[in-house]
């Protein structure tokens, strides 16, 4: 089942967040980011009640700008704060470490855009110029 939700209109929508979901991969080309998720989604407590017959979730983000930006929280000489990264570099860096995982936290949602939080070891922002967000239930 596809749910899409589209952030270009006078209302913007209320988007259900996996936020106790693990990511297991990343996705990102010129047109989209995408998020896979792990299997037997349905156990969490975000998804069991809407989707419970669910093994797995796709979300797919529809980009106006190919450009993402990922501020990652580091130390840094004697104190903390948000990194800009390398958005493609850092992809491919968690695509690459066996046992990814990345837990989706919250989003923000305003007009043509979305921030969404993400926590590995560290806390994880991506920011997004996006014009719709699609899920794609994967059913068992």
């Amino acid at each position: 089942m596809i749910e899409r939700y589209v952030l270009n209109q006078s209302k913007l929508p209320t988007i259900p967040a996996p936020h106790d979901a693990v990511i297991v991969k990343f996705g990102v080309d010129d047109e989209f980011l995408v998020l896979y998720f792990e299997d037997n989604i349905s156990h969490r407590d975000s998804v069991k009640y809407d989707h419970p017959n669910a093994n797995t979730l796709i979300m797919k983000f529809h980009l106006l700008n190919p450009e993402l930006d990922v501020y990652q929280w580091e130390r840094i000489l004697k104190g903390e704060a948000y990194i800009l990264k390398n958005s493609k570099k850092m992809i491919r860096k968690w695509n690459k470490n066996k046992g990814f995982n990345m837990s989706y936290l919250y989003h923000y949602v305003a007009y043509n855009s979305i921030i969404i939080n993400l926590l590995k070891s560290e806390n994880v922002y991506i920011q997004l110029e996006v014009d719709y967000i699609e899920y794609e239930w994967i059913e068992k």
